[in-house]
């Protein structure tokens, strides 16, 4: 029976440092006991221990004894198969067989001479060496075109696959213009198979340099203090997917946005969400104790005050502050005036109906360019209403009204057009219907004196400088603006306003509606009815309302705990650098950050810094 070939052992001697070797007792009148030394691994690099059998093996000649590189008549057992635990003569026992010729023909064969003969192969064939080397560097040139697309954002693939056709995809076409000048990548391509540009090869690639650099991210994250921002929809195929961003702060404290992947969930709960979050966290190996923010929409499941992901977030890391982005909160206090004033929904929705009969049909586009050459020439063109961007209804209903009289005329001759078109005929009157209405009128020139005020601020709320003090007087500037507003004085001047256009645009005067009795079902039997006495007085709320109600939900949404935390540390340095009076804030910083701030030693830095810049300041002066 063949006797076993030793351990099974990897490329590489297992050398343990810091084990803890059992002992042996040596001796009868006076025992001893010894154990294996770690200091021996230095005097004898071929030492190999062995955790299943506490044994000392050779690995160079267990290695070649299993390749069959040597001689049963040389091979010692007890460093191959039996393995060697007499440690009182451990050191003469292994001096011994360094040299023994059983571990110097291991030695030659499996070490010196592979490499000083080299591989056979290369040897009685050099062009082997050179193929190589060509099929590497064509392998570069393919891995430069995945990185350029995937850089470029392009896709890879068309509907050819031949590699030598107008309909191949950008991936083959980057490869033909690289070829263009490389007659080794020519030959290359020109292979049948093994070309390594097969999708699923591009995929793998992808894949890899996808991991690279999220290695990349996580080594510059790691122990950092980061802040996380989550949001989730629906893709193409009707998968949930959840999508993890961080944001950080690099050594030149520049802020740094590094997006995470996708997560597809099967439900969009607050659990579910707070799963994810946790175990992008953990998987990154990033520490939930280091998050310093969070960052989510407007919905409920996100920034429910009982069980949202942010109150579930923040219940295990009091520091990670939630905040809802400036802008969207601002999007969102729009939509909610947009939804209670409904003559200003109406108008909304009439002049998206308008963008949609301009947008798809390029003979009706035509048709309005003509009009407005001939009407308003000086006028600019009418703006496309988008529901998802946030900046650009005051200037659509701004385009309407200087196109207003345009608009009627292209309508007409839009419904001529449609005539054997039923159903796009009926949209034509429908919209040129809502054009010749007061109310349509007043909801555009309302919409457009509230919105723009509001799509300003937008505006300034998206500039990557914005600070959370400065967002906040922009937010109390507007809502002074709009509060302005609300005064009879300038309801007035809005209504003078208004029904000056009426003549110009062959619009009738506003009529009061006709008094109708309460349904029996509503009548309390309480006083009469309420009727405005005049078509000023019937309006006159709904322009109150929509100023209360944007005023009101800007001041809500703004009002936000996180945001208010983070204009305390901003106001901090800030009165802290200008020499004023800082306690307010150093106490609320203090509240939340004290175990990680040195107060004492901020107090001391702050006053530092004030002086610093008074000096400044009395330099410049007196140059």
């Amino acid at each position: 029976m063949a006797e076993p070939l030793g351990p099974e052992i990897g490329d590489k001697p297992n050398q343990p440092r810091d084990y803890d070797f059992p002992k042996r007792s040596y001796g009868v009148a006076t025992v001893l006991w010894r154990s294996f030394q770690p200091q021996w691994f230095d005097l004898y690099p071929w030492l190999h221990w062995d955790n299943s059998t506490q044994k000392a093996f050779c690995h160079t000649c267990v290695t070649a004894a299993r390749r069959g590189l040597i001689s049963s008549k040389t091979a010692e057992p007890a460093f191959i198969s039996a393995g060697f635990q007499n440690w009182k003569e451990a050191k003469r026992v292994m001096t011994k067989h360094t040299e023994s010729r059983c571990h110097k023909e291991a030695v030659d064969r499996l070490l010196s001479i592979p490499r000083d003969v080299g591989d056979v192969g290369e040897r009685l064939d050099s062009q082997l060496a050179i193929q190589r080397r060509d099929n590497r560097d064509c392998l570069m040139q393919i891995l430069r075109a995945v990185r350029f697309l995937a850089r470029q954002g392009l896709a890879f693939r068309g509907s050819s696959k031949s590699g030598c056709g107008e309909r191949d995809g950008n991936f083959l076409q980057v490869l033909s213009l690289l070829s263009s000048d490389n007659e080794k990548l020519v030959r290359w391509m020109s292979r049948r198979t093994d070309k390594y540009t097969s999708s699923t090869v591009q995929n793998e690639i992808l894949e890899k340099m996808a991991h690279r650099l999220l290695r990349q991210v996580i080594h510059r994250i790691r122990n950092q203090p980061f802040s996380i921002m989550v949001d989730e929809t629906t893709d193409c195929s009707t998968v949930e997917q959840c999508v993890v961003v961080v944001r950080w702060v690099d050594e030149k404290f520049q802020p740094q946005e590094n997006f995470l992947g996708f997560y597809a969930i099967d439900s969009t709960t607050a659990e579910t969400i707070v799963k994810v979050v946790k175990d992008s966290i953990v998987r990154f190996g990033f520490s939930l104790s280091n998050c310093r923010g969070q960052c989510y929409d407007g919905a409920a499941v996100m920034k429910g005050v009982r069980n949202g992901v942010a109150k579930q977030i923040l219940d295990e890391q009091p520091k990670a502050i939630f905040t809802h982005c400036y802008g969207h909160s601002l999007n969102l206090a729009c939509q909610d005036m947009v939804r209670d004033v409904k003559v200003v929904k109406d108008a909304l929705d009439t002049t998206l109906e308008l963008s949609k009969l301009l947008k798809y049909s390029a003979k009706r586009a035509a048709e309005f360019k003509k009009l407005k050459e001939e009407i308003a020439p000086e006028e600019p063109g009418f703006r496309t209403l988008c529901p998802t961007r946030w900046t650009v209804r005051a200037s659509s209903l701004h385009s309407v009204l200087v196109n207003y009289a345009v608009l009627q005329s292209s309508l007409v001759n839009f419904t001529e057009m449609a005539k054997y078109d039923h159903e796009m005929s009926a949209r034509c009157n429908g919209i040129r219907y809502q054009l010749s209405t007061f109310d349509f009128l007043f909801g555009v020139c309302l919409g457009h004196a509230v919105l723009r005020l509001a799509d300003n601020l937008s505006t300034a709320l998206q500039k990557k400088s914005l600070s959370a003090a400065e967002g906040q007087r922009m937010a109390a500037g507007t809502v002074a603006a709009l509060e302005n507003l609300r005064s009879d004085e300038e309801f007035k001047k809005f209504w003078e306003d208004v029904r000056a256009r009426l003549p110009k645009l062959k619009i009738d005067e506003p009529e009061l509606p006709r008094r109708r009795r309460p349904p029996a079902r509503t009548d309390a039997g309480g006083a009469a009815p309420y009727f405005p006495s005049t078509v000023e007085e019937m309006y006159r709320p709904m322009y109150f309302q929509a100023l209360d109600a944007i005023v009101a939900s800007i001041k809500e949404r703004f009002n936000q705990p996180g945001l208010i935390q983070y204009q305390h540390l901003e106001q901090l340095l800030v009165k802290g650098a200008a020499g004023a009076d800082f306690k307010a804030e150093k106490h609320a910083v203090a509240e939340l950050w004290g175990d990680e701030i040195n107060m004492d030693l901020l107090d001391s830095q702050l006053r530092i810094m004030a002086a610093h810049f008074n000096k400044k300041d009395a330099l410049l002066a007196s140059v």
